[in-house]
């Protein structure tokens, strides 16, 4: 009882439901996720009559096992949406703490760039971008980190200024520290809990942003596949082969919510230290 206080049960099922997911994607699929067997197109899951035990979620239009590829997805998916995420709190602290150093026109100019970027819708800069780039894993990464970058920034450059205008960064420059060490050695470590909160909570919204593009078919490229390019896939099909599109679109549901249920845990746990 004193455990679930501490962790309430929303939280532990949403934490269960990730490590299980991260598990099932590193354990060797049952088939190569891009073996073709025509033959075998459109095998209803196990539950359904006529169905295969060999393939347990079915089989798609071209007769590859459904399970070995949500197993792929997962695996690409989650992270895409680490490293998208982690790049734009990288990105997105250095340029807080840029306009936090020189002030000025340089705040200004950084300032600006945030509410330009958080007035544009991401799908129209990503369809945009990936018009003239050829999409890659490399280039959905970057362009999901830049997607993001602003909040990190707003916050970063926020909670910085309220720290060097007053209180322990202060005190510190008083004994002549250098304004970089202040930012980096003091006012990063104290402000990290709050990137943190940004991170898991911005989390589900960047593995959602690559599912959309990659369904679009902007985002992963064959032979890679990822959740969302599932989605995009299996689309057509949705009437005769349901589950070629539900499996994954579930899968990306149950991921995305227990993300946020975590990072509200995570936000209210460090707001109440």
């Amino acid at each position: 009882m004193i455990f679930l206080k501490k962790y309430p049960l929303l939280f532990l099922l949403a934490l269960g439901v990730l490590v299980l997911f991260t598990v099932v994607a590193f354990l060797p699929t049952p088939h190569d996720y891009n073996h073709q067997d025509l033959l075998k197109r459109f095998v209803p899951p196990f539950f359904k009559d006529g169905s295969d035990f060999l393939y347990p979620l079915g089989t798609d239009h071209l007769g590859r096992d459904m399970l070995s590829r949500i197993m792929a997805g997962i695996k690409i998916s989650y992270f895409i949406a680490l490293s998208g995420t982690f790049v734009g709190a990288v990105i997105g602290t250095l340029l807080g703490f840029t306009a936090v150093r020189f002030r000025g026109i340089v705040d200004e100019i950084i300032m600006g760039m945030v509410d330009t970027q958080a007035s544009l819708p991401f799908i129209i800069i990503a369809i945009a971008l990936l018009s003239v780039i050829e999409s890659s894993f490399l280039v959905i990464v970057v362009l999901l980190g830049v997607a993001g970058w602003e909040k990190y920034a707003r916050l970063t450059r926020g909670l910085s200024l309220s720290a060097v205008t007053h209180g322990y960064a202060r005190a510190v420059s008083s004994l002549g520290a250098s304004q970089g060490r202040i930012l980096f050695i003091h006012i990063l470590p104290n402000i990290s809990s709050a990137l943190i909160v940004n991170m898991t909570l911005n989390f589900p919204g960047t593995m959602i942003a690559e599912s959309s593009l990659s369904f679009l078919g902007l985002g992963i490229q064959p032979p890679l596949v990822s959740l969302g390019r599932l989605l995009g896939e299996g689309r057509v099909y949705l009437l005769t082969a349901w589950w070629v599109t539900v499996f994954p679109g579930i899968v990306i549901f149950i991921s995305t919510l227990a993300m946020t249920i975590i990072g509200d845990w995570v936000r209210d746990r460090i707001g109440t230290e």
